[in-house]
């Protein structure tokens, strides 16, 4: 488990008002080093405690694997390639060319890593159809 600092704590709060508001596309833009992946970290960790799926995903192979790295401590599956451990999955890393590519059970939250290199070539539209009741 990581330490949020207060400036991720307050965005984190922030995320939870807009979801309990009734949002589901949420953007969240922060500098490099801000501590996005430990925020990711964290909403993961709260989620799958309460028994949801989430899917966090992006544009390379080299990004997937170290968030699944940093996610190590949670019950994390990996989905790249041939490499296609998601049965059952509560929180499932994956690039977005592979998991648009394959069939897998529809996530509760889908947490889009780089989001701006995948805007452009509807790869973030394709998840957004594909699983519309996603957060």
């Amino acid at each position: 488990m990581y330490k949020l600092r207060e400036p991720q704590v307050d965005i984190l709060n922030l995320i939870r008002e807009r979801i309990s508001a009734g949002d589901k596309k949420i953007l969240v833009h922060a500098p490099t080093g801000f501590g996005k992946t430990v925020i990711s970290y964290s909403m993961i960790d709260g989620a799958v405690k309460k028994g949801k799926r989430v899917l966090f995903t992006n544009h390379r192979i080299q990004l997937a694997q170290q968030s699944r790295d940093v996610f190590g401590s949670l019950p994390v599956s990996y989905l790249q390639g041939s490499t296609k451990e998601h049965e059952n999955y509560k929180c499932l890393v994956a690039t977005l060319q592979t998991v648009i590519d394959t069939d897998i059970d529809a996530p509760d939250i889908v947490i889009i890593d780089e989001v701006h290199y995948s805007y452009e070539g509807n790869l973030t539209q394709s998840l957004f159809d594909r699983f519309p009741n996603a957060i």
